[in-house]
């Protein structure tokens, strides 16, 4: 009974035992009447009627370690086992002299009852334990669907303050800061005033992407079949038309169908201009997207000097209220876009000689996929081509 060893398995190898000793007690009760010539049309209905039950209970055992079960309730389908045991076979125990003169037919009859009394203990207590933890689980998921709802109007009652206050005052310092900064002759005054500027450009930045993050996780939105590869082309061409020197190096399958919705260019978009912002000058960016039958993947690697140590494992989590919060949070929200489409994304390679990002996301189904693209590409649909090749 190896697979019934240990603090879990201890009750159900009780169990098993008491099947074990059911069938072998069985075996005895008929070698001894087989071997007296008392094997009678009464003991054939018994030894029929009892074995069965003697098997269910030895496979029963096995079962409940693969049921679902909690192992806290182990105790109790144990307890109900034997006691139905014990408590049938002590009433029928007590007619059984007056059924049968011959010890043999008292313990086969014995025997009976404590074989039909431990399945049904069994059973009893099986069912019993079954519907316990259906309660507690159903209780313990109500208790998180209403904390979850709570959490997400907290979500939302923050973000409308965020939105309609804070960004509100944001926008009215930056016009002030903005007025200061064009009438202002002092170069000293005007430098100050650019880099409250500046300051406040960020944090209205930082406010539009928690509510990215809160529509993220709102999920409202429905997702629909999208050509990928066109949005990460029109994100790679707004990225490379910057002031400041991007070369970006592409190489890109025709196109990839997967389900998304509007918030896959900021996907796209966070990842590269995360690899521009913690970048060195020259920045370099090379993009790949291959398709596969299943999925798009898409590999973006730059030629910076890698993640931090202490940030690599914990990059695209989305745990927030750390003090490297700000630093991280365009990769924050694309492990959360990243997860509202099904898909993986993770730091593969970084190092002093750059680093690595691998987006995996699944495709759309074949025929929807085959719909949006001939919309761009005609009949010949390169996404058809691969999805039923």
């Amino acid at each position: 009974m190896d697979d019934l060893s240990g603090s879990g398995g201890r009750m159900p190898a009780v169990i098993a035992s008491t099947g074990v000793v059911l069938l072998v007690g069985a075996a005895c009760i008929s070698l001894i009447r087989a071997a007296r010539s008392q094997i009678t049309p009464g003991f054939i209905v018994v030894l029929a009627t009892s074995l069965p039950v003697s098997l269910l209970i030895v496979v029963g055992s096995y079962h409940l370690l693969r049921s679902g079960v909690s192992p806290r309730y182990y105790d109790r389908v144990a307890t109900w086992t034997l006691s139905g045991g014990v408590v049938s076979g002590v009433l029928v125990g007590t007619i059984a002299p007056f059924l049968f003169d011959r010890l043999i037919g008292q313990l086969s009859v014995v025997h009976w009852g404590v074989s039909i009394g431990a399945g049904a203990g069994f059973f009893a207590g099986y069912m019993n334990s079954r519907l316990l933890q259906q309660k507690v689980t159903a209780e313990r998921a109500s208790v998180r669907a209403e904390e979850t709802e709570q959490r997400q109007e907290l979500l939302e009652y923050l973000n409308a303050v965020l939105r309609h206050e804070v960004l509100n005052t944001a926008n009215v310092v930056l016009a002030q800061a903005t007025t200061i900064e064009d009438r202002a002759e002092d170069e000293t005054v005007r430098r100050d005033t650019g880099l409250i500027r500046e300051e406040v450009n960020t944090m209205a930045d930082i406010v539009r992407d928690i509510k990215l993050l809160v529509d993220a996780h709102d999920g409202t939105e429905s997702l629909e079949p999208i050509d990928a590869t066109q949005v990460l082309r029109e994100e790679i061409s707004r990225i490379s038309a910057r002031e400041e020197p991007v070369q970006i190096e592409s190489t890109l399958q025709p196109s990839a169908v997967v389900m998304a919705d509007s918030l896959l260019r900021r996907l796209f978009g966070s990842l590269l201009e995360n690899a521009v912002e913690h970048n060195r000058s020259p920045v370099r960016i090379r993009v790949t997207a291959d398709v596969s039958s299943y999925a798009l993947t898409v590999r973006i690697t730059d030629n910076g000097p890698g993640v931090p140590s202490e940030l690599r494992s914990n990059l695209f989590d989305h745990e927030v209220g750390k003090r490297d919060d700000k630093s991280r949070l365009g990769t924050v929200i694309a492990g959360r876009l990243a997860d509202r489409y099904d898909g993986d994304i993770a730091l593969t390679e970084t190092g002093s000689g750059g680093t690595t990002v691998t987006l995996v996301l699944p495709l759309a189904d074949a025929a929807a996929a085959a719909a949006v693209v001939e919309d761009d590409f005609g009949a010949e649909s390169p996404v058809r081509d691969q999805r039923t090749a």
